[in-house]
């Protein structure tokens, strides 16, 4: 039952929430039905976890109907009446602390039911709500669209024709919500064709017409235009403009938009710095911190391992490692628990690392195990070969292990499928050009010809996985690394 949609549900609901689902399920206009009631009383004893052996469907079952035979259907049935029970409170709970969604919601009933006058209180109402806000999103543009032509529509406004522009100023909310909703989803699909394998089979949507000149000045609508645009110049001086807008306005955007578009930038400044660009990490970390302050990385309480990986990876690069460390302390907790433990070791290993401890950090890889987690793999993998690497130049016996984790990795990418096609390209243009310089470096210091070769060759590679670290494995000509940072 621990992994049942009913207690994946309730788990998303925080100690208040759940004490008001009870109320709700034990208001007779909601529910009914006794045994739902006793349903929940049996869950709320559970602990705020929900999880254990009290929780098996057989132990529910004894406890509810102790006379009876165990039915699995019967429980079934009782817990999808709870899931519906559920879905309708979360509904309400959603309405009822959304003023703009609430409105919405009895204008549009007072439609349905004929109660023009009522209708056009509440339709007025909800106007002024909006503008009160300030805040712009392809809902805020949907809801006024509903406003103007329902008002204009509605047939009891036949015999008094709304005044003004109505049906034009609905023409130009319909089509600000479409543009705007079809940008924000070319963004998120151009994010995600990064992020997902190739087998994802993304429908490829076709980019819409530059919007007209009079939407321009809509903050939101010209910053998806132009990070829809910008996938296909990369311009950086559009890239900076348009940071510097996201910056200005943010505040006027909710929190979903600003989610989408603080990824679009993450993803395209990331495609960037990885290209030959070690001086953007300080933007990234710029927005990460922006994401932080204004908790759009974090989901229920939840961050994704992800993030907190490049969260650390972006302060260890720019050596803010007294801020990667508060971050871990502040965070450790929202990351998934059975992906924890992957994850910190991970972190700290970046943080070693970028302090030159090599071992150290190799230590905390070794912790893992040989059984790691999916999306771990690749990233271990790749700074396993990192680590000893640089100790290699200190220790020549240690090259022989090297090689030997750049072929297993090379071997291993070629027979994945879990990543991207970018992805897969991007590592294995690493172990490739990792393999060049230690052919070199393994008998003989690089010599300025060395270099520029092995510069050209990096350079004719658009996607390459630790790029910066190559590029200083180069110029420092195969010789170990100074101490310090």
């Amino acid at each position: 039952m621990e992994k049942s949609k009913l207690i994946q549900m309730l788990k998303k609901l925080n100690s208040v929430e759940f004490l008001d689902f009870g109320k709700y399920i034990y208001s007779p206009y909601f529910n009914n039905n006794q045994k739902v009631r006793e349903l929940y009383d049996y869950l709320s004893k559970s602990g705020p976890e929900l999880k254990g052996r009290q929780l098996a469907k057989i132990n529910v079952w004894k406890k509810l109907y102790p006379e009876a035979d165990y039915q699995a259907k019967t429980m079934n049935n009782l817990m999808s009446l709870m899931v519906g029970l559920l879905r309708d409170f979360m509904t309400i709970e959603t309405l009822t602390k959304d003023k703009t969604l609430f409105k919405f919601a009895e204008m549009m009933a007072l439609y349905h039911r004929n109660n023009y006058g009522h209708f056009l209180q509440a339709s007025t109402q909800l106007e002024n709500i909006l503008a009160e806000s300030e805040m712009i999103s392809s809902t805020h543009y949907l809801m006024e669209y509903f406003i103007r032509s329902y008002s204009y529509y509605n047939v009891e406004s036949d015999k008094k024709p709304p005044a003004g522009n109505h049906l034009i100023f609905a023409e130009e909310s319909l089509e600000k919500f479409y543009m705007l909703s079809k940008l924000k989803l070319i963004c998120e699909l151009q994010i995600r064709k990064r992020i997902f394998s190739d087998r994802e089979n993304r429908a490829h949507m076709e980019v819409p017409e530059k919007p007209k000149e009079k939407y321009i000045d809509d903050h939101l609508i010209g910053i998806y235009s132009s990070l829809v645009s910008l996938q296909q110049t990369n311009d950086e001086a559009q890239l900076e403009s348009i940071q510097n807008r996201f910056f200005n306005y943010s505040s006027l955007f909710p929190k979903s938009e600003r989610y989408v578009i603080l990824h679009a930038l993450i993803n395209h400044i990331s495609f960037i710095y990885q290209s030959g660009r070690p001086e953007l990490v300080k933007n990234l970390l710029k927005l990460y911190k922006m994401g932080l302050d204004e908790g759009i990385f974090i989901y229920l309480n939840k961050i994704r391992h992800s993030t907190f990986l490049n969260i650390c990876l972006a302060c260890a690069a720019t050596n803010e490692f007294d801020y990667a460390e508060r971050f871990i302390l502040a965070y450790k907790d929202c990351l998934e628990p059975k992906i924890k433990k992957e994850t910190l070791a991970l972190a700290r290993a970046y943080i070693c690392f970028h302090q030159h401890e090599f071992s150290v950090s190799l230590d905390y890889l070794n912790s893992l195990g040989n059984k790691k987690q999916p999306e771990f793999d690749f990233r271990i993998r790749n700074l396993e070969i990192r680590n000893h690497f640089e100790l290699a130049l200190k220790d020549p016996s240690v090259w022989s292990l090297v090689f030997d984790k750049l072929n297993a990795f090379e071997k291993y990418l070629n027979r994945s499928k879990t990543i991207s096609k970018q992805k897969t390209v991007g590592y294995l243009n690493f172990v490739k050009a990792t393999k060049r310089l230690a052919d070199i470096v393994v008998h003989k210091p690089l010599t300025a010809a060395d270099k520029i070769d092995l510069f050209k060759r990096l350079r004719a590679n658009k996607i390459i996985v630790s790029v910066h670290w190559l590029e200083k494995k180069i110029k420092e000509g195969g010789k170990p690394p100074l101490n310090g940072h």
